[in-house]
């Protein structure tokens, strides 16, 4: 199996929190559309976060993954 050091160091509830806070900007920024609260700071801090959210959410739940595929060989072992 190939060997991550910089994901060794993060545990399951740390990419999980990752992932909700990433995703938890899409959601901030869905529900402030929906509620048809457009500013020009709200557009500008969207077009700052979005990006870099999405990346993270891959990012954490790719590590998510291979933080709970490695609990369970570890457990089989």
């Amino acid at each position: 199996m190939v060997e991550f050091p910089y994901l060794d160091s993060m545990n399951i509830k740390h990419n999980v929190i990752g992932l909700l806070s990433c995703l938890g900007i899409y959601g901030l920024f869905y529900l402030l559309y929906k509620l048809g609260i457009e500013t020009v700071l709200i557009g500008v801090f969207r077009e700052l976060l979005i990006i870099p959210s999405f990346f993270g959410a891959i990012f954490f739940a790719f590590a998510l993954a291979y933080a709970l595929i490695k609990q369970k060989t570890r457990s089989k072992n």
